[in-house]
């Protein structure tokens, strides 16, 4: 089973991922408005976007600090697929902002604040490094690259990953500071994504550290070199 699963966790995790999209955009149809739908779906694919994007991240350390994790193989298999469906899934949520604000005014992109216009200024950064990201996932990429400089551009996705969460802390709707002063805090969101980025980063620090559970064996004492009596 596991066999079969390395090797269609790609194509299982592309279904996985527009079958999330489709989701989304149905429950989001189901809103009493044109607005009201589009900023449920915007937030959906949002926060969506940003739990695969940190899953995608910690698949690395934990695979790298729990070397017998049953099951291993299929997320290593899967990450590369996992990091572009988080991309994937962060198009809608921006095209369900700027679609609506610039057919109506689009001045409305800078006037809840100088918090807002950052946080857009963040999230912009993080999706044009995700969407190269993405691109260059292709394995004619990796080739074209070389083995090192692919890895030095992916690793730019642990810059992005802390951006994408300052993104969502400044214009969030669910727990950021835009948050509607008549709404409630999704106190359950940020709460699961601090435990995820706590998670996240203990496991690249015990990477770091060459930590692994089990530990490994010691090596065996060489022999000695006396004569036994």
């Amino acid at each position: 089973m596991l066999a079969w699963l390395t090797r269609h966790i790609t194509l299982l995790v592309g279904i996985a991922a527009v079958g999330t999209i489709v989701g989304i955009g149905i429950t989001a149809a189901y809103e009493p408005t044109a607005t009201a739908a589009f900023i449920t779906a915007r937030q959906l694919y949002g926060l969506t976007a940003l739990g695969v994007l940190l899953g995608a991240c910690i698949i690395g350390p934990l695979a790298a600090v729990l070397p017998r994790l049953p099951g291993k193989g299929v997320l290593l298999a899967g990450r590369r697929a996992i990091g572009v469906s988080s991309c994937v899934i962060a198009i809608p949520h921006v095209a369900c902002y700027l679609g609506p604000v610039l057919l109506q005014n689009w001045r409305e992109l800078f006037s809840p604040g100088w918090l807002w216009v950052v946080g857009l200024v963040l999230g912009l950064l993080a999706l044009l490094d995700l969407l190269v990201l993405a691109w260059t996932s292709r394995d004619p990429a990796v080739k074209a690259l070389g083995g090192n400089r692919w890895k030095r551009l992916h690793r730019t996705v642990y810059v992005a990953t802390p951006i994408v969460l300052l993104h969502a802390v400044f214009v969030g709707a669910d727990f950021g500071f835009a948050r509607p002063p008549t709404g409630e805090a999704d106190y359950g969101s940020l709460i699961t994504f601090a435990i995820l980025t706590a998670v996240w980063l203990a496991l690249a620090w015990l990477r770091s550290r060459g930590i692994r559970w089990p530990a490994r064996p010691a090596s065996p004492a060489h022999p000695s070199s006396e004569t036994t009596p």
